[in-house]
């Protein structure tokens, strides 16, 4: 028997067939990220639902094709991403996975990950 199932192609939900495709489901991603609910920590915290949303903002205005846009990080950000950063750094090489122990050094080199800098996507 095989186990390869075939559907009929008019039933098979919504799938990029392009990148520039996602452009218009990110937003609704996007969407979804920017309101918290009321049991999330951030909820009453007026600085970080604000920062959050400024954030937000600024990955919705990407379209593929365009320069992804830059998001600058406050000190106190940065001083918190490092705080988490060292942290899972030494929990990596009990709890990581083997690939992400062997990638991480090479972040760390050749893209500028670091504890003193969060990760931009470009």
């Amino acid at each position: 028997g095989s186990d390869i199932q075939v559907s009929d192609p008019r039933s098979v939900p919504w799938f990029p067939r392009h990148i520039s495709d996602l452009d218009s489901f990110s937003q609704k991603t996007l969407d979804a990220g920017a309101e918290l609910e009321s049991d999330h920590p951030g909820f009453s915290d007026e600085i970080y639902r604000s920062r959050r949303t400024s954030i937000v903002e600024n990955a919705g205005t990407y379209r593929f094709g365009q320069e992804i846009p830059r998001v600058d990080y406050s000190q106190e950000e940065i001083e918190t991403w490092g705080t988490v950063y060292l942290k899972l750094k030494e929990l990596f090489p009990k709890y990581a996975c083997k690939e992400y122990n062997q990638i991480i050094e090479l972040l760390e080199h050749n893209c500028g990950y670091g504890s003193d800098r969060i990760p931009q996507l470009e």
